[in-house]
Order: C-alpha cells, then sequence, then structure tokens
C-alpha cells in the first residue's frame, strides 16, 4: 500500500512541478499567454515553447530579464506586445538561446542599441512591425553584421510610420538588411504601409537579395522617388511580389507601352517572378490609353507569370 501511495505522490508532484504557471499568465499544452510588466519572475512549465508577453514595460527589459531565469532558454517562439519606455535597451534577449521566432511591437519604442539583438545567433524570423515610432537609422544599426547571421525572414511593417519623415531604401538600407559580410538568406520581406522617400532596384540587386530573397510585399506603400526600376538583371530567386494598394510616382510618363514592348529588357527583374499582385494599384488614377492593338504585347519576353490579381483598378482597357 505505502509504495503505490508514495508513487501516487511521486507523480503528482511531478506533474503540479511540470504544469507549473504563474498566476499572471494561462498555460495550455506548449503554450502561455502572460500579462505583465516584468517577465523577469515569471515561472514557466517544461513543455512551454511558445510566449504572449503582453502588456510589457520596455524600461524594465535589461540584459538579466531572460538571462537570470534558465526556463527562458527553452523557449523558441515570443511574440512581445510592449508599451512604457522609448528605447530597446542593450543585450536585452540575452538568454533567450533557443529562439527560431521574435515577434516584439511597441508603438513608442524610438531608439534601440546597436547590440539588443546580440545572442540571437538561431534567429530565423524577426517580426518588427507595428514599431512606427522607431528611427530607421536606429534599427539600420542594430542589423549589422555579426547579428543574427541565419536570418530569412524579415517583417518591418509600420517602421517609423507615424512620421511625415520617409525611409530612404538605399544602398546602405539594403546593404544593413543583407547583412554585409556574412549574407544573410533572406527569403522573405515584408516592409508595407511605410512611405519611401527613395527606392533604389539597383541595390536591392547589388546587396545580394536577389539571390535568396522569394517573396517581397511592400502593400500600402508610397513610393516617392523610385531609381534603377529598369534593371537589367533578373531577380533570379523573387517568386511573389505584392505592391497592392500601393502609390507609386509617374515613372513611365517618358516610356509608351509600345517601347516597353519593344525592349522588354526593361522589365527583366521581373522575369522569374511566378505571383503579382498589384490590386488596387489604379484605383487613383487611370491606367494609360493603349495605341493599338498590338499595344502592351508583352508575349516575346520570358517571363513565368502563374497568378496575376488585378482587383479595384481603374482599367481603360485590356488586351
Amino acid at each position: 500500500m505505502y509504495p503505490t501511495v508514495a508513487l501516487s505522490l511521486t507523480v503528482c508532484m511531478f506533474i503540479a512541478c511540470s504544469s507549473a504557471c504563474s498566476t499572471s499568465c494561462v498555460c495550455i499544452k506548449d503554450k502561455t499567454t502572460c500579462r505583465t510588466p516584468d517577465p523577469s519572475g515569471l515561472v514557466l512549465s517544461e513543455n512551454i515553447r511558445e510566449v504572449l508577453l503582453q502588456d510589457l514595460n520596455e524600461s524594465m527589459l535589461t540584459n538579466n530579464t531572460f538571462s537570470a531565469n534558465p526556463q527562458w532558454s527553452q523557449i523558441e517562439s515570443p511574440e512581445i506586445w510592449a508599451n512604457g519606455g522609448v528605447s530597446l535597451g542593450s543585450r536585452v534577449f540575452t538568454g533567450l538561446s533557443g529562439l527560431t521566432y521574435l515577434g516584439y511591437h511597441n508603438e513608442h519604442m524610438f531608439y534601440m542599441e546597436y547590440d539588443a539583438f546580440y545572442f540571437l545567433d538561431h534567429l530565423k524570423e524577426l517580426n518588427f512591425s507595428t514599431n512606427i515610432r522607431l528611427q530607421t537609422r536606429s534599427f539600420l544599426i542594430s542589423m549589422y553584421s555579426k547579428n543574427l547571421p541565419r536570418l530569412n525572414k524579415l517583417t518591418l511593417t509600420g517602421l517609423h510610420s507615424y512620421y511625415v519623415e520617409t525611409i530612404n531604401a538605399d544602398y546602405n538600407f539594403f546593404q544593413r538588411i543583407a547583412g554585409l559580410d556574412i549574407q544573410r538568406k533572406i527569403t522573405y520581406l515584408d516592409i508595407s504601409n511605410v512611405t519611401f522617400g527613395e527606392f533604389n532596384f539597383q541595390a536591392f540587386i547589388q546587396n545580394g537579395l536577389c539571390d535568396f530573397v522569394h517573396e517581397v510585399y511592400f502593400r500600402h506603400a508610397t513610393f516617392l522617388n523610385i531609381q534603377g526600376y529598369v534593371a537589367e538583371e533578373t531577380c533570379s530567386r523573387l517568386k511573389v511580389l505584392d505592391i497592392s494598394d500601393s502609390l507609386l510616382p509617374n515613372i513611365m510618363l517618358d516610356f509608351t507601352i509600345s517601347k516597353i514592348d519593344f525592349l522588354c529588357r526593361f522589365t527583366m527583374f521581373y522575369f522569374n517572378i511566378e505571383e503579382l499582385y498589384i490590386n488596387g494599384l489604379g484605383k487613383y488614377m487611370m491606367t494609360p490609353q493603349l495605341q493599338d492593338d498590338r499595344d502592351g504585347d508583352l508575349s516575346s519576353c520570358p517571363y513565368k507569370m502563374k497568378k496575376f490579381s488585378l482587383e479595384n483598378n481603374l482599367i481603360k482597357r485590356l488586351n
């Protein structure tokens, strides 16, 4: 009898210990949702791999917040929604050695230390969306080559969109994204809901992004100035491009559609694209009027298009 009772108590104690969860958290299987300004004192059960942190006070994050508790080393995918504080501190993610995904969002964050991403050597996906006040320059400095060597998915939706000041997607911008010396293998890039003062296609190509990127999203974006758009080089890996509901400058004033047909090398950049989404792109202005039945015939160009979406556009005529 006694051995049975002892065994039962041992099993119960093991279950209790393995399912321990802080009162500010709700734990279900391998996921937990916690609402707390300071996560340093949280108790997580052994099987937790995904954490949703809400109402975190950014000013309370230090390099000891996660490193002081070894339980955080087992976490793979934290989603952090912060408020308070205007700066993301130095090495604040130290201790999160098992991360493959990180989502960090704070509408009030204005600045971040250059080594904020230190220790995230295994991170594959970074979701930095809705950081609408974050200085672009500050973020780019944090992307220097020693950080995030295995990163391949990057989301920057809404970056610096709170201000009138625009983002210059120039050589330095794409150089930082690509990682300079280490050449990150970025396969997914989403920079939607922003205003580009400058966007340089040649800079995108020259920094090696076309060697790896498969999907690019610039939805609800405003492009004030596009440079190097006549790129005489195919973006070899690019398969999906979505610029739906974006506002483009009228860069084709000096080129009729017939000329592009005659010189389809002007569209070489897009030859390997399989899915193109330009929904709502022409809802504010009419597309150019075609000159003749052959106008706009690009059948001689080696496109690999499989899906082409034109929803919510004002189309004068479709050949």
